[in-house]
């Protein structure tokens, strides 16, 4: 039920959002997507990887909602984005662009948030928070290459607008998710 069935007349629009190929496994679609449904307390996130120093992956920029017409700190600037300009800067991406990353310290729901731009610094969203205090132990994580991956019209709702891919150099021995939050919950 998380996952769409290629059966499904809008299958390829759906997954071409997801900025998947027409023959996406059922497993790509709900790791891409978060297999989020409306009431859900869980979501599913890939595991980012690690090869050769760089950590690299791929997510759906978050809250985007939440950046219309709200005063947003980006660097040391309050910056407000109006409906229609915040809907001009995505007709203007193209799969490829390059975004930024900034950290949004002041950020009401969670200090450690990670604020994606454009290249000129509009607020498009957040970084997701499963991977902003990974990203936080990466000293130079605001070096980040950020790329946009797939981005999509209003009528693929607020979730689904942008794809972006994410690379950075990490440190030596560098391992994703092994905190003690991210251990297994011991059998009852």
């Amino acid at each position: 039920q998380r996952a769409m069935t290629p059966r499904r007349p809008d299958f390829t629009r759906c997954v071409s959002r997801l900025g998947l190929p027409d023959d996406a496994s059922p497993w790509e679609q709900i790791t891409r997507s978060g297999g989020w449904r409306q009431g859900d307390t869980i979501q599913l996130f890939p595991v980012p990887t690690v090869v050769d120093g760089q950590m690299e992956c791929d997510f759906l920029v978050h809250g985007m909602r939440h950046i219309v017409d709200r005063a947003t700190t980006v660097g040391h600037d309050d910056v407000t984005v109006t409906r229609p300009e915040f809907e001009r800067q995505l007709a203007m991406l193209r799969a490829g662009d390059e975004l930024r990353v900034c950290d949004e310290p002041t950020n009401p729901s969670n200090p450690l948030a990670i604020l994606t731009t454009t290249r000129e610094d509009v607020p498009l969203g957040w970084v997701p928070n499963l991977l902003v205090k990974e990203l936080h132990r990466i000293p130079n994580h605001q070096d980040a290459t950020v790329r946009a991956l797939a981005v999509n019209g209003a009528d693929a709702g607020w979730h689904l607008r942008l794809l972006a891919h994410l690379s950075v150099a990490v440190p030596e021995g560098f391992e994703i998710f092994t905190g003690e939050e991210w251990q297994p919950v011991p059998a009852p």
